[in-house]
């Protein structure tokens, strides 16, 4: 096939394709699944979220596609990675139903399309935007930047922790979008990191664009964990990590926005090639690697191999188990109600020493080779669990009694006696 790149007419003859010979269909979950991922022998990764775990499949395939780029790098850069990421293009734009490929790039992170929307648009000082205290730090240190730039109003929302339904959710964000109506855009979680829920976003986004508010939503956690519908959803803008829970190699995600609002974006990178339109502007951003972005169609086919269902129903499950399972070993309670969670689960930890507390994840790790994410919420230790196919319900029990144990030696708080 022939492809036009800075002016030049290329013959790319590269083919390279995934190989699932390895992969057996309806493969049972749990440790089973470790002979797919390189985690090392007796790790148990209850931190999935935060980094993802590429499968061996998919990082042989973003291999193969470097020693592509090796072999002939004008070939690849001059056209060669170009068609495979259209066809990467097609492959998540269906897997996450928009209804054109055209309106979605590929970017290294949801940190950097957040960027690249945000830092885009031209503000007023008589505009405000909308956050909540649930959003990622990187959103509020960007709108921090944007508003420093523009002197442009910054609003947060409290939304409530823990969660007992979704309507608190909706009617945190309705009082402050009745409150305030200079508020020209709002930035809202998918799936929020910490603490972790699902929000109601098909809801929260009629609401708000029924008052003409621009809509961002962040769904660094959402695909491979829960449905993205982008049509239902009709934000305006939707920005997510292909690495986290889609089993992409790292610095793969996708951003996705509405075809009228294009030509407002900017890549965080302006490159050599002039062009302006969306998918130009940041189909190359320099002389990098763009092998993450194009294994997404590795990911895609891994996940197709298992069951997409079953994927996210068996993390889900898993999840919700967990959290019920350890609160009730710990006489605690989980953060949110089984709507609200994905394969992320909050459990307050059975900690009352804020000291203890504060060193607690750095103390598991150094003595158990174990992370946990672990943070202070409203007054209370709470611990954020990554359900995911490699993990079963032995994993969950084991790190929860370890913790149990750990929790008994904390110091014990001294009631003062009135005399």
């Amino acid at each position: 096939s022939t492809q036009s790149t800075w002016g030049y007419q290329r013959i790319v003859k590269m083919d390279v394709t995934p190989s699932l010979s390895s992969l057996e269909e309806h493969e049972p979950f749990g440790q089973n699944m470790l002979r797919h991922f390189k985690l090392q022998d007796g790790y148990i990764n209850m931190n999935h979220g935060s980094f993802g775990v590429a499968p061996k499949v998919v990082s042989e395939y973003r291999r193969s596609l470097e020693d592509l780029a090796e072999s002939s790098p004008d070939r690849w850069f001059r056209g060669g990675y170009q068609r495979y990421l259209s066809q990467t293009r097609q492959s998540i734009a269906k897997y996450v139903n928009a209804s054109d490929s055209a309106d979605i790039v590929f970017v290294e992170n949801a940190s950097s399309g957040v960027n690249s929307i945000l830092r885009s648009l031209t503000l007023t000082p008589n505009d405000a935007i909308l956050f909540s205290n649930y959003n990622y730090a990187m959103v509020k240190y960007t709108l921090t930047y944007v508003q420093e730039r523009y002197g442009c109003s910054l609003l947060t929302v409290n939304l409530p922790f823990p969660v007992e339904d979704e309507r608190e959710i909706v009617d945190a964000y309705r009082h402050a979008l009745d409150s305030h109506p200079s508020i020209k855009m709002v930035v809202l979680d998918h799936v929020s990191s910490l603490p972790a829920i699902v929000f109601p976003v098909e809801k929260l986004t009629a609401m708000f664009k029924e008052k003409g508010v621009l809509v961002l939503i962040d769904g660094a956690h959402a695909p491979g964990m829960v449905d993205v519908d982008l049509q239902a959803i009709n934000a305006d803008f939707y920005v997510a990590n292909c690495h986290k829970w889609l089993y992409s190699p790292k610095g793969a995600a996708i951003m996705w926005v509405r075809k009228e609002l294009q030509p407002l974006l900017v890549p965080t990178v302006i490159s050599s090639t002039g062009k302006l339109d969306f998918i130009g502007a940041f189909e190359y951003t320099g002389t990098r690697d763009y092998t993450p972005f194009l294994a997404t169609t590795a990911a895609l086919e891994f996940r197709h191999r298992l069951g997409e269902k079953r994927i996210k129903e068996y993390m889900h499950e898993l999840g919700v188990w967990a959290g019920r399972t350890l609160a009730e070993l710990w006489n605690t309670e989980v953060g949110a109600p089984d709507s609200m969670t994905g394969a992320l689960v909050m459990v307050r930890l059975p900690i009352t020493d804020d000291a203890f507390g504060a060193a607690f994840s750095q103390r598991v790790l150094d003595d158990y080779d174990i992370f946990l994410v672990v943070s202070q919420i409203n007054g209370h230790w709470w611990l954020r669990l990554s359900a995911q196919i490699y993990l079963e319900q032995a994993d969950f029990l084991k790190v929860g009694k370890l913790i149990q144990s750990i929790c008994a030696t904390q110091p014990k708080k001294v009631l003062a006696v009135s005399s």
